[in-house]
Protein backbone atom coordinates (compact mmCIF):
# COMPACT_ATOMS: atom_id res chain seq x y z
CA UNK A 1 0.00 0.00 0.00
CA UNK A 2 2.85 2.42 0.47
CA UNK A 3 4.16 2.40 -2.78
CA UNK A 4 0.49 2.74 -4.49
CA UNK A 5 0.52 6.15 -1.94
CA UNK A 6 4.33 7.08 -3.37
CA UNK A 7 2.81 6.74 -6.77
CA UNK A 8 -0.07 8.89 -6.46
CA UNK A 9 1.53 11.65 -4.22
CA UNK A 10 3.69 11.50 -7.33
CA UNK A 11 1.44 11.74 -9.96
CA UNK A 12 -0.57 14.86 -7.79
CA UNK A 13 2.57 16.59 -7.60
CA UNK A 14 3.43 16.56 -11.37
CA UNK A 15 -0.46 17.53 -12.30
CA UNK A 16 -0.09 20.36 -9.74
CA UNK A 17 2.79 21.54 -11.76
CA UNK A 18 1.60 21.06 -14.85
CA UNK A 19 -1.08 23.11 -13.70
CA UNK A 20 1.18 26.27 -12.25
CA UNK A 21 3.16 26.02 -15.40
CA UNK A 22 0.35 26.22 -17.66
CA UNK A 23 -1.32 29.44 -15.56
CA UNK A 24 2.67 31.21 -15.98
CA UNK A 25 2.15 30.68 -19.37
CA UNK A 26 -1.18 32.12 -19.97
CA UNK A 27 -0.62 34.90 -17.64
CA UNK A 28 2.80 35.57 -19.54
CA UNK A 29 0.24 35.57 -23.11
CA UNK A 30 -2.60 37.86 -21.30
CA UNK A 31 -0.68 40.52 -20.10
CA UNK A 32 3.25 39.96 -20.23
CA UNK A 33 4.45 43.16 -18.27
CA UNK A 34 1.90 43.46 -15.37
CA UNK A 35 2.85 39.64 -14.48
CA UNK A 36 5.97 38.80 -16.03
CA UNK A 37 7.62 38.85 -11.94
CA UNK A 38 4.71 37.12 -10.60
CA UNK A 39 5.55 34.60 -13.43
CA UNK A 40 9.60 34.45 -13.16
CA UNK A 41 9.08 33.33 -9.10
CA UNK A 42 6.57 30.33 -10.27
CA UNK A 43 8.68 29.24 -12.62
CA UNK A 44 11.99 29.27 -10.23
CA UNK A 45 9.59 27.08 -7.99
CA UNK A 46 8.81 24.73 -10.26
CA UNK A 47 12.46 24.55 -11.42
CA UNK A 48 13.01 23.59 -7.99
CA UNK A 49 10.43 21.38 -7.83
CA UNK A 50 11.55 19.58 -10.51
CA UNK A 51 15.11 19.32 -9.06
CA UNK A 52 13.70 17.78 -6.17
CA UNK A 53 11.88 15.09 -8.03
CA UNK A 54 14.79 13.99 -9.81
CA UNK A 55 16.88 13.70 -6.94
CA UNK A 56 14.23 11.35 -5.39
CA UNK A 57 14.11 9.43 -8.55
CA UNK A 58 17.65 9.25 -9.21
CA UNK A 59 17.98 7.93 -5.37
CA UNK A 60 15.39 5.50 -6.08
CA UNK A 61 16.96 4.50 -9.13
CA UNK A 62 20.51 3.91 -7.47
CA UNK A 63 18.52 1.66 -4.59
CA UNK A 64 17.09 -0.37 -7.32
CA UNK A 65 20.22 -0.34 -9.12
CA UNK A 66 22.60 -1.16 -5.65
CA UNK A 67 19.15 -3.75 -4.93
CA UNK A 68 19.93 -6.02 -7.81
CA UNK A 69 23.86 -6.06 -7.57
CA UNK A 70 23.82 -7.74 -4.36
Amino acid sequence: MEQLEIEINRKLFFTEMEVKLVDATFSLMVDRERVIDDVISTLIELIELFYVEQQIIMKSLHEVVHETNE
